[in-house]
């Protein structure tokens, strides 16, 4: 019987590995290539534009990696330089709106300075706006006929329309003045006579 085996020389196997180690780097550098480019590209690509989104408006995307890379960061460039315009005309209104605000704040002020009748100006949780120098006069603590010790707020910016005036007497009116606004009446005016934490009695 014959045995039959094959046999390689040892130059032809150290061919044959050298071209398979060749082959092995070829796709890892290949991989490594795609991976570079696709996902840590990407990643880079969502961390800037959580950047521009939440901490800078004006930071652009870097353009660079492989050609779809490049034309999605240019997309997201350019959405970028949208939405930084949007947020600059807002806070343009936002400028102007304040500045009309304090000028029809100013306007108003005069026009109250000139009236007899006491007025406050207060928003819905009750906290003074505005006012004027006789609701002062008329709701200071400085009363003849009640002790230094009165509990009560003063006219001030800011303070409680509900340190002057009882609160049961404001809410009574505003609930009044609720019920006309239901009902679509034109005399959205609620009138009542009360006496204020300093005594004094007022209409």
């Amino acid at each position: 019987a014959w045995a039959v085996s094959a046999w390689v020389a040892p130059e032809e196997l150290t061919m044959y590995l050298v071209g398979l180690g060749l082959l092995v780097f070829l796709l890892l550098f290949f991989l490594q290539s795609f991976f570079q480019a696709q996902i840590l590209d990407l990643r880079r690509l969502n961390d800037e534009t959580k950047v521009i989104m939440s901490a800078n408006s004006a930071h652009r995307l870097r353009v660079q990696g492989t050609e779809d890379v490049k034309e999605l960061a240019q997309t997201i460039n350019a959405f970028a330089d949208r939405f930084q315009s949007v947020l600059d005309n807002q806070a343009d209104q936002i400028r102007q709106g304040k500045v009309d605000l304090e000028e029809e704040k100013n306007r108003l002020a005069a026009l109250m300075s000139e009236l007899t009748e006491g007025v406050l100006v207060c928003n819905s949780e009750g906290r003074i706006l505005l006012y004027n120098h006789r609701a002062k006069e008329l709701l200071g603590q400085a009363n003849h006929g009640w002790e230094e010790n009165t509990v009560g707020g003063y006219v001030g910016l800011g303070r409680s329309v509900f340190g002057l005036i009882g609160r049961n007497t404001i809410t009574q009116a505003l609930e009044d003045l609720t019920y006309r606004r239901q009902k679509q009446r034109a005399d959205l005016v609620s009138q009542f006579v009360t006496t204020a934490t300093n005594g004094q009695l007022i209409r």
